[in-house]
């Protein structure tokens, strides 16, 4: 057995990992902006997800598990990929009138991988300071990850849909697997829509937090003027208190489409 052998018969372990490790890290994130109340998250009741990650602890515990986060997705990808090639070659090979469905999956792969580094790049650049960027950062890494798993979805069903044309000693296993990935697909896609395209397109008005507003409700006045633009007279925080209702939902299900 060579050594990328060992590492395929050892991969299933690593997305047990990274996604324990993205949940846990949002979770702490979360976990720890409760407590502290002096943290502000915008007005509404539950946190976008980069909020939790913005400033203090939080950042830190953010920044570390979502970096890590996305570096395991390189190996994950590169396995996953290996496994389904190994697998249409060795119960696919001997039907020459099937056209493989591997190009499929390649695809999605390569574009997952383009994706890895901007989780990485919104965990880093938080909203404060590189508010910008943070922004690309995560329209890209969602968009990415909803092509990645539509492609990975289509290519599971097609391969699948080919086992069931023989006696494919595999056809059972190819069909739950392809079960239980449209169910979380399925999710994913619900809150995907919600979250981006539904909640983009209504009208919803968010303003920055004013220096006053902020040493008022939130921080102390050192703290205000460290995220301030004295210019403008506000802070770097967003207000959602305008649109309580429509960034509550974008933000539940933010958290669900990454549960997904």
């Amino acid at each position: 057995m060579t050594t990328f052998d060992k590492f395929l018969y050892h991969s299933w372990k690593l997305p047990i990992i990274m996604c324990s490790l993205g949940i846990s890290t949002v979770i702490i994130a979360v976990i720890i902006t409760f407590t502290q109340d002096s943290y502000y998250i915008g007005g509404i009741p539950y946190p976008y997800i980069s909020d939790t990650g913005r400033d203090g602890a939080s950042y830190y515990v953010f920044a570390t598990g979502l970096t890590i986060t996305s570096i395991l997705m390189f190996p994950i990808g590169v396995a996953h990929l290996s496994m389904r090639h190994r697998v249409e070659r060795l119960f696919f090979s001997g039907f020459s009138d099937k056209k493989p469905v591997c190009g499929t999956l390649t695809v999605g792969v390569c574009i997952l991988l383009i994706g890895a580094p901007f989780l990485a790049f919104l965990a880093i650049f938080d909203t404060c300071r590189y508010r910008q960027f943070h922004l690309i950062s995560a329209i890209v890494f969602f968009v990415t990850g909803f092509l990645f798993m539509t492609l990975n979805t289509v290519s599971s069903r097609a391969l699948w849909k080919q086992s069931l044309s023989s006696e494919n000693p595999v056809r059972d296993i190819l069909g739950q697997s392809y079960k239980y990935q449209l169910g979380i697909y399925t999710f994913f896609l619900i809150n995907f829509i919600i979250y981006l395209p539904i909640g983009l397109s209504l009208q919803c008005t968010v303003t920055k937090l004013s220096i006053a507003e902020c040493e008022r409700h939130v921080f102390t006045p050192e703290k205000c003027n460290q995220h301030a633009d004295l210019a403008l007279n506000e802070t770097c925080f967003d207000d959602y208190s305008g649109c309580v209702g429509t960034n509550t939902m974008r933000t539940v299900t933010q958290h669900l489409t990454v549960l997904g």
